[in-house]
């Protein structure tokens, strides 16, 4: 079941018939496709391992991405955007901590603004 659910993961990122590919075969937004692939499966392993999801779907997981396209050109960001927009349409929750929220703009159903410690 583990090897289904990854490909349902690789295949909603937009990696179809990247698997075989060794990381430094992949382009940057692949390789941070590919982590967020492996982070999905991170996230819903305790519910494979307890069968705890239902069988219709898979199960939703739940990504913290930490600046994670801070330092990254908008081409990288806009190819990884449509993979992360179609976890979020599956049911994924993400939250993502960045200095350049307008990377995120369209895919964001709630924006919390930060400022010295304090919500703005």
């Amino acid at each position: 079941q583990s090897k289904l659910l990854a490909g349902d993961f690789v295949n909603l990122l937009g990696l179809d018939g990247q698997c075989s590919l060794l990381p430094s075969e992949l382009s940057p937004s692949e390789q941070y496709l590919f982590s967020i692939a492996c982070g999905c499966m991170a996230s819903v392993a305790p519910a494979i391992k307890e069968q705890n999801h239902d069988d219709s779907g898979i199960p939703y997981p739940i990504l913290l991405l930490d600046e994670l396209f801070d330092t990254e050109v908008p081409s990288t960001v806009e190819k990884c955007n449509k993979g992360i927009t179609n976890l979020v349409e599956c049911g994924a929750v993400v939250i993502s901590a960045t200095h350049r929220p307008n990377y995120f703009k369209g895919m964001s159903t709630r924006v919390v603004t930060l400022s010295g410690g304090k919500v703005l």
